[in-house]
């Protein structure tokens, strides 16, 4: 069969593809730090059921949180510096110890990071998002030499990063363990310790709809599984709308993929596959070569 399936192919491209596809691969691990399922992140209008956090982008948002346990809540700022602003200014007159909470700020300006420091808080701060590996690299190197009134054991966790998910599962695995990957060569390029990445996936259901709300389940299936194998460390379902039925299918997909098919159980399962592999070295090949080229000029 292999032979069948090999005679199809162009003879220039036939090496390359046996062996992504049928060989086996040993690159670096792209192991995931925590413990446990990705954490599962969507709007505020969801409530707490079967949810680890929020995402956040209103002022209306900020106010709601007043009365939340906000020390079992992973909270992902879409709101910018207002709101990052405002999230700090709500935490100061409440009960909590900053440096506990697990809040992505997605801050722009250097000194808010500044104060929010001074404030406790422990970050991130920075949020880096980009479709290019190689632009996340260089803004996250920038960021961690700016941040220079923090020790070098605490800069990495200053740092987030955010990837879209694809709904071709393979690309997005891959995607995903490059980043990790590429993360660890990072830290060690600039001497800095070994720190796991909060690696933050989005999947926008609005990209897999044809005419009703429904049709985006099977790409937003196929996207979840995607950043699930691929090591995540949580993950927004974008909803298609605002409704309770599409808030809630875009919750349970999750739920779903982490409950009955138990994605997370496995560290890296995609490790060895030669197709991903050779995906995920060539990702970080090309990230890695857009990172020196900008660090020469």
């Amino acid at each position: 069969m292999r032979d069948i399936w090999l005679s199809k192919i162009s003879p220039q491209f036939r090496a390359a593809a046996d062996a992504a596809l049928f060989e086996q691969s040993h690159g670096p691990r792209a192991l995931r730090a925590e413990l446990g399922p990705w954490k599962i992140i969507t709007p505020l209008t969801n409530g707490l059921k079967g949810v680890d956090g929020f995402v956040i982008s209103s002022l209306e948002d900020v106010a709601r949180l007043r009365d939340m346990p906000l020390h079992n809540l992973i909270l992902h700022n879409e709101g910018g510096d207002e709101i990052a602003l405002a999230l700090g200014n709500l935490i100061s007159q409440l009960p909590f110890d900053p440096a506990l909470l697990n809040i992505n700020f997605g801050v722009k300006d250097f000194d808010l990071v500044r104060r929010l420091y001074d404030q406790g808080f422990q970050g991130p701060f920075y949020t880096e998002t980009s479709n290019a590996l190689g632009d996340i690299l260089i803004g996250s190197a920038q960021k961690l030499r700016q941040v220079n009134f923090v020790s070098d054991h605490d800069k990495a966790k200053t740092i987030s990063v955010t990837l879209s998910a694809a709904e071709n599962m393979f690309s997005t695995i891959a995607k995903f363990r490059a980043m990790r990957i590429l993360w660890s060569k990072l830290l060690l390029a600039l001497k800095l310790p070994e720190t796991p990445l909060a690696l933050h996936g989005v999947v926008d259901t609005s990209l897999y709809h044809n005419t009703v709300s429904e049709h985006f389940m099977m790409g937003a299936v196929s996207a979840v599984m995607g950043v699930g194998l691929g090591g995540a460390s949580s993950t927004f379902v974008r909803p298609y709308s605002a409704s309770e039925l599409d808030v809630r299918m875009a919750r349970n997909i999750q739920i779903i993929m982490q409950q009955e098919s138990h994605l997370w159980r496995v560290n890296d399962p995609a490790a060895g596959a030669g197709y991903v592999e050779h995906l995920t070295l060539a990702l970080c090949k090309e990230a890695w070569e857009t990172l020196q080229k900008s660090e020469r000029l």
